[in-house]
């Protein structure tokens, strides 16, 4: 049986209409070695029926159906069925560019990485209106080199910015690792950005990292997805992520000043979310507010942050989280939000989206 080198992982749950977009991105350029997982979340749509009829039509696509769980436990189950030597994360309204596996594959076959990391451009379906890539150079990255990517990963040193990729769909992942570590996705339900913890956890352990910097993937920004909409107990999963990260740097043998630090501007950062969350509320909760604003006077993390290295927007608003006032804090961010809002407006014009 020829040996397979890349497992993509599928999850699908009620995003039938969204889902031959995905997958035929794969097929239309799959090369040998290559397998497809899907695994249906218990969708109460037809997604599981259209999972099935794409594995009984391609001998290189299999079909996994369990109960609902969430995105995590989907991946988890992925995981476990996979038999390519190397893994990576697909989300099912989204799709690969041409050429990508090709690429991936060559990546593979000349460097052997532990973990490649590319590139992701927004769109709307018609326009693409942002491009992300990480700020590394292009090549495979060890030695001294990859413990800069360590600690970027952790945070980068540059607050309210987020320069550094963790979303695990914009990585391919060595196999054999995630079984040493017997890595596995903690649900969305408990923490958010789960990714955050699944690639970071594989970084710190890896020995390389592969930085290509092509847009391999098409994030499709679609109104009421889970990133666009308002979250009602943020805080409180970010704090259990926060919680987390901190067990596992203080797990690491080799830790370094630098990683400890970078842990503050993480908790920081998300902070910082947590804050825009509620504020973007058509009626911001004060209360919500000062409870996120008394935990940052709590740790007391802000006189540790390296002024000189911070933009002067991340110097405004560290200035208003060490102010702890939750009506103050709501001006100013509105202010900033009609400022961003026109720059937007004026930017959909020149590139062609529409505005509403």
């Amino acid at each position: 049986m020829e040996d397979l080198i890349l497992s993509i992982i599928i999850p699908v749950y009620n995003t039938y209409i969204y889902l031959d977009k995905c997958v035929e991105s794969i097929i239309n350029q799959i090369s040998s070695g290559v397998e497809i997982i899907l695994v249906d979340d218990g969708s109460t749509d037809e997604s599981g029926i259209k999972c099935d009829e794409y594995s009984n039509k391609y001998s290189y696509i299999v079909a996994v159906h369990k109960e609902n769980g969430g995105l995590a436990s989907a991946r988890n189950a992925g995981i476990s069925v996979a038999k390519g030597k190397y893994i990576n994360f697909l989300d099912s309204d989204d799709w690969l560019s041409d050429g990508a596996i090709d690429q991936i594959l060559n990546i593979i076959d000349r460097e052997e990485p532990d973990i490649i990391g590319f590139g992701c451009q927004k769109t709307t379906g018609t326009v693409v209106f942002k491009k992300s890539t990480q700020r590394w150079e292009e090549g495979l990255h060890k030695n001294e080199s990859i413990n800069k990517i360590r600690n970027d990963i952790i945070n980068d040193k540059e607050l309210f910015e987020f320069n550094v990729i963790r979303s695990s769909c914009m990585h391919v992942f060595k196999k054999s690792i995630i079984d040493k570590l017997n890595l596995r996705f903690i649900s969305e339900r408990i923490v958010l950005n789960e990714d955050y913890l699944f690639v970071t956890s594989f970084i710190l352990e890896a020995n390389n990292y592969y930085c290509c910097k092509k847009y391999f993937y098409n994030y499709f920004n679609r109104e009421n997805s889970l990133t666009t909409t308002y979250l009602t107990n943020m805080f409180e999963r970010k704090l259990e992520l926060f919680a987390r990260y901190n067990e596992m740097i203080n797990n690491i043998s080799e830790k370094n000043e630098e990683l400890l630090y970078r842990l503050k501007l993480f908790y920081l950062n998300n902070c910082y979310e947590c804050l825009a969350n509620e504020c973007a509320a058509i009626k911001p909760d004060k209360k919500k507010i000062q409870v996120i604003l008394d935990d940052i006077d709590k740790k007391d993390v802000i006189k540790y942050v390296r002024k000189n290295e911070q933009s002067r927007k991340a110097k405004f608003f560290l200035f208003l989280m060490k102010r702890n006032n939750a009506s103050e804090y709501i001006f100013f961010y509105k202010v900033f939000g009609i400022i961003k809002k026109i720059k937007w407006n004026l930017r959909k014009k020149r590139i062609g989206i529409i505005c509403i």
